[in-house]
């Protein structure tokens, strides 16, 4: 259990809200997620991974919404979910992802015109 104040453990007081989530870890005491979150008040997504064994706590040195990374498009995401990375995945897990965050990011460049 967390205790930490970051945007994965309390997402909302960042002003986020998560849009998907993957877990890249072949989930023997490690994580590795991939995680994206659209701001409330903007409407912008953003993105970051993090890695680490089971000490610390997934995005605990995210404390401020500058720690993430703006997604603007899928380019990076796709690439990540096609390389080595995700051998630990499905599939449909990963294209079940894709299809959330493109949605999301279609939705919000749709917002903005």
């Amino acid at each position: 259990m967390s205790y930490s104040d970051d945007v994965y453990d309390k997402p909302a007081a960042f002003g986020l809200k998560v849009i998907a989530e993957l877990d890249y870890s072949n989930g023997c005491y490690q994580f590795d997620l991939r995680v994206v979150w659209r701001h409330k008040e903007s409407g912008k997504l953003y993105t970051q991974r993090d890695a680490g064994c089971s000490c610390p706590s997934p995005f605990e040195d995210c404390g401020k919404l500058e720690d993430l990374d703006e997604l603007v498009d899928m380019a990076a995401l796709r690439e990540e979910t096609r390389s080595d990375d995700a051998r630990w995945l499905s599939a449909g897990e990963a294209q079940a992802f894709l299809d959330k965050v493109s949605g999301a990011l279609r939705r919000s460049k749709e917002k903005k015109q």
